[in-house]
């Protein structure tokens, strides 16, 4: 939702969001006022036979009757949205519930929506294009950085289009989200980096994006110290319990950013790639964000002098630029969590054609904070591979 030029701002935030420690363990007090007597569970097969998950789904059983759903295998699309709205119609469900990372969630915000709209469920990719709210739909992460836990968006590929889009608008917030960072603690490093890569998408770019706002960019600082911090805490010790919540405290904020201004070059590019190419979301936009914040600045020195000196007290005497600054700090990041190189999907890929489906990309495009055309997006993708394989020598 962006803000009209003529205003300063606008908030909107329908999710309830209950955050702590080992809260998923104990769902009874939070679930007070759901129907949970029959509810459809989608959890994300990576995490399945998890301790805590397994724990999850025992204590869900003694709310209601459960039916299990299978987790998407990778990005979701609609054939495994139809599939899962002809299980879960069977059962009725009162309550859907996604627990996983972000593509679990937005599965489970998409069959809440076309549990109660019969067409086919392409047909809802975009914006209010539901005519009935959905189920209430309940989200618990088990990994931070998508926000998917409490957007009003559930993406999905529509692979006749070749195109990657969500089902958008106000009734797909989720109902309620259960934020309990220890659900992080199984998960592997280059996992948790490509993540956090993800919400600082979110953050660095909708600070700077064109459609930003004195309130976006508030919540964008916030994210980008919490996310540093986070980032610090994996590095150094691994998992921990600050760490996470940390890093859980970045999305929300990042998210919060992202929902009220967009996006620009690293997370356009990131679609386009997860479409043609299969590279994971998170991988896509944070391997490009280094490179589209040095492009960007290029251009119009300054733009993130005010993000890197209020959220890590980067200074302009330094002899870093700021896009620099976060630049490095973000490679190194992924370097040391070891979150995979671009190259190792892009390898022998039309970087013109892929250039050309990130440029038409145009609601994010548009936003970017200076204006690219095709040649330079392709020029973009050439540098950022050649430098690459350039650091892996």
């Amino acid at each position: 939702m962006r803000t009209p030029a003529s205003e300063l701002y606008r908030f909107r935030m329908r999710t309830e969001i209950h955050c702590g420690a080992d809260i998923a363990q104990d769902t009874a007090p939070h679930l007070q006022g759901l129907d949970t007597s029959r509810i459809s569970l989608i959890v994300d097969g990576h995490v399945k036979d998890m301790p805590r998950v397994q724990a999850l789904g025992d204590d869900l059983a003694k709310r209601g009757e459960v039916q299990h759903l299978e987790g998407s295998q990778g990005e979701p699309d609609f054939e495994y949205l139809e599939a899962l709205r002809d299980h879960a119609r069977g059962h009725s469900p009162t309550l859907v519930v996604g627990v996983g990372g972000g593509s679990t969630m937005d599965a489970a915000k998409g069959l809440a929506i076309v549990l109660t709209n019969d067409g086919p469920c392409e047909t809802y990719q975009g914006l209010e294009l539901y005519s009935n709210p959905g189920v209430p739909c309940l989200t618990i992460p088990t990994l931070f950085g998508s926000g998917a836990e409490l957007t009003p968006s559930a993406v999905f590929i529509n692979r006749k289009k070749g195109k990657k889009g969500g089902i958008n608008g106000p009734a797909v917030f989720p109902t309620l989200a259960l934020v309990d960072p220890n659900m992080l603690e199984s998960a592997p490093l280059p996992l948790i980096g490509a993540t956090a890569m993800d919400a600082l998408v979110h953050s660095i770019e909708s600070y700077a994006a064109r459609c930003s706002t004195p309130m976006t960019r508030h919540f964008a600082v916030g994210a980008v110290r919490a996310l540093f911090g986070a980032l610090n805490g994996f590095v150094a010790d691994g998992f921990s319990t600050r760490s996470a919540s940390l890093l859980a405290e970045g999305t929300f904020l990042g998210i919060t950013s992202l929902m009220h201004s967009e996006q620009g070059l690293a997370g356009g590019a990131s679609y386009p790639m997860g479409v043609f190419n299969g590279v994971p979301h998170g991988i896509g936009g944070g391997r490009c964000l280094p490179h589209a914040l040095l492009l960007n600045a290029s251009r119009t020195p300054g733009l993130w002098d005010g993000l890197a000196e209020s959220a890590l007290s980067w200074l302009p005497s330094s002899r870093e630029s700021s896009a620099e600054f976060l630049a490095r700090r973000l490679v190194s990041y992924m370097e040391q969590l070891q979150v995979p190189r671009l190259s190792q999907f892009l390898e022998g890929c039309d970087l013109g054609s892929l250039a050309r489906e990130i440029h038409a990309f145009r609601g994010v495009m548009e936003q970017n904070p200076v204006d690219l055309s095709e040649r330079d997006v392709e020029a973009f993708l050439s540098e950022m591979l050649t430098d690459e394989v350039l650091a892996s020598h």
